[in-house]
């Protein structure tokens, strides 16, 4: 995966992680991964947290969705939201924004959905 892909990636991510309002040390520690992979410094990770977390528009105008890796790109949007242990509502509504633009199907999605809150319950 490209490095401007990865990018996207923990773009999408930080809007998962923000989309409830809170960043739990989980959550930043799964973006710092990421963020650390493609060389993206701790000022900048901060500013797009704490934009994830206080503004809506945030992901519509934060970037755009590449389709080369979908189902990677799905499984570490996923990881992100469940990082902390809950997949709250904002979340799942991230992720289904994201997994629309990605080509997935309703179907697909739930039973994602449904995967990882088993994950999470058995945790």
């Amino acid at each position: 995966m490209k490095s401007f892909e990865k990018l996207e990636i923990l773009r999408a991510a930080v809007c998962i992680v923000g989309a409830d309002g809170e960043v739990s040390t989980e959550e930043s520690k799964l973006i710092d991964k990421l963020a650390g992979e493609i060389g993206v410094g701790q000022a900048s990770r901060q500013a797009m947290l704490d934009r994830g977390k206080s503004d809506p528009e945030f992901c519509q105008e934060m970037f755009r969705v590449l389709k080369t890796e979908p189902n990677e790109t799905m499984l570490t949007l996923f990881h992100a939201a469940m990082a902390d242990g809950v997949l709250a509502d904002q979340e799942l509504a991230v992720l289904w924004h994201f997994g629309e633009k990605l080509g997935l199907d309703k179907d697909t999605f739930d039973k994602l959905v449904q995967k990882a809150k088993s994950m999470i319950s058995e945790s």
